[in-house]
């Protein structure tokens, strides 16, 4: 008898991942960026408080200028978006 040869192909994670989940697909890359999203989001404060720090080793005296940046923080990144809390 001769011995058939079988080519199995294994497949990576992600494929057999895809594989696994077709049927809510969407889903799945959705509730990827949103996860990407989520982090960038939260990186943003640490950004904006670099720029005012930055400032204030750079011999700003002006005040506006630091408020301007304390009010753009405030608006841009409250704490119910980057805690998922609204206050009472």
């Amino acid at each position: 008898m001769e011995a058939k040869s079988v080519d199995v192909k294994k497949k990576s994670a992600a494929q057999w991942l895809l594989t696994w989940a077709q049927p809510q697909k969407g889903l799945y890359l959705q509730s990827i960026l949103l996860a990407v999203g989520n982090v960038l989001l939260k990186l943003l404060p640490y950004f904006l408080i670099a720029d005012v720090v930055g400032m204030f080793l750079n011999g700003e005296q002006d005040f506006a200028a630091y408020a301007v940046k304390a009010a753009r923080t405030s608006v841009i990144c409250p704490r119910r978006i980057s805690t998922g809390k609204w206050p009472m």
